[in-house]
């Protein structure tokens, strides 16, 4: 069984382990505790910016999580997103993304994370 882990991106503190989702429903929690460098505060919901471990590390040891972009042998970049019931890898490229079908991202050989959506923007654009 995979360990159940997330990670919070902020504009003040950049990017944090989450320590706790409080509220009835974990799939959109009230408020995200996190541990910043200033203490423990909470955030309100911020959905898009919450990422969630995928139970996998990349070929350094790395975690990997939902919004990190990657690196694949032989491939462009992809980002990890979640795609019928499991983390894929999508092409980063938007022509390439059209025809692709999609692959757990354990079933790649060799990838490691080059960053993530949040704080490395400019790998978003495929080349």
């Amino acid at each position: 069984m995979r360990e159940i882990k997330f990670r919070l991106y902020t504009q003040d503190y950049g990017m944090l382990q989450v320590r706790r989702l409080q509220g009835d429903d974990i799939t959109f929690p009230k408020y995200i505790q996190c541990k910043t460098p200033k203490g423990v505060k909470q955030f309100p919901r911020a959905i898009k910016n919450l990422m969630q471990y995928t139970g996998l590390k990349d070929k350094n040891g790395k975690e990997i999580y939902e919004g990190d972009i990657i690196g694949l042998q032989g491939y462009n970049s992809h980002k990890i997103g979640f795609k019928d019931g499991c983390f894929v890898a999508v092409p980063l490229d938007k022509i390439q993304e059209i025809n692709w079908k999609h692959h757990p991202i354990s079933s790649y050989p060799a990838y490691e994370v080059i960053g993530n959506i949040y704080e490395n923007s400019e790998l978003l654009e495929a080349k």
